[in-house]
């Protein structure tokens, strides 16, 4: 059996839509056994590496155009270490698109407001 009992009807707070619980609690389910567990999700599978490359390659241009670039941190020191800043871009977008998906799907209590500007940034985040 599902248990669908809202908190509101409890008397505890909630900020979730309607006063429903973002996900059915079934208390049935059990945990998947090790062997059950499939990871086809994480798998770097053949056709999403064009799209992950494109899209990489993409942000590190445009981070390139707004003046990151190849600095020399030690000048004098070391003349032939150099380092490419323009990565700097994407890891920022997609480390704050993770951070901002995260509050929108957390099950903490958070507001209404709140879930809503990471749900819109996260998206644009993503899909930009």
């Amino acid at each position: 059996m599902t248990d669908t009992t809202s908190p509101a009807l409890t008397g505890q707070p909630t900020n979730y839509p309607l006063g429903r619980l973002p996900v059915e609690i079934d208390p049935r389910r059990r945990a998947p056994e090790p062997d059950e567990v499939h990871h086809d999700a994480l798998a770097p599978a053949p056709h999403r590496c064009p799209a992950a490359v494109a899209t990489w390659s993409g942000w590190v241009e445009l981070g390139r155009m707004t003046g990151f670039g190849e600095v020399a941190p030690l000048p004098g020191i070391w003349d032939e270490l150099v380092i490419n800043t323009a990565i700097t871009l994407p890891i920022g977008v997609e480390a704050y698109a993770v951070y901002a998906i995260g509050a929108w799907m957390s099950l903490r209590r958070l507001s209404r407001g709140t879930r809503r500007f990471a749900a819109i940034s996260g998206r644009r985040c993503v899909a930009e």
